[in-house]
């Protein structure tokens, strides 16, 4: 019985032609978009957590409104952005130097259209009326 279970976490591995590895390749980009959204969802919640010491758990209505804000805009535009810059055509398990610079201007301007989106709409309704 154990033999089989460790032959089928053999049939896992990138050098074989198991189930898995064959299911991804098939559907990278739908495999790409769950992965890197679930990284950019986990990184906007930590980010959360970190900055506010964990103060946004208590029942404040206000950060759970920014937060749901803040996961709506933040993982479309990382997504959108890092197909548009070839993030999904990157084998990651080989990733050099060159792969670098495409990575950092795909978060760099995804920082600044998430920052715009965010704060400008918030700051044009806090302004008194002239």
């Amino acid at each position: 019985m154990l033999k089989s279970f460790f032959q089928s976490l053999g049939s896992l591995s990138p050098y074989r032609d198991g189930p898995l590895s064959r299911t991804v390749r098939e559907h990278r980009v739908l495999f790409f978009l769950v992965v890197f959204g679930l990284i950019s969802a986990l990184s906007v919640l930590l980010s959360f957590m970190l900055r506010f010491e964990w103060s946004w758990l208590r029942d404040d209505p206000r950060w759970h409104a920014w937060r749901w804000q803040m996961l709506a805009v933040a993982v479309p535009v990382r997504l959108t952005l890092f197909y548009v810059f070839g993030m999904h055509k990157v084998s990651w398990r080989f990733a050099s130097m060159r792969d670098l610079p495409p990575l950092i201007y795909a978060t760099l301007i995804g920082s600044l259209i998430i920052t715009a989106g965010l704060y400008l709409p918030h700051q044009a309704s806090i302004r008194a009326p002239c």
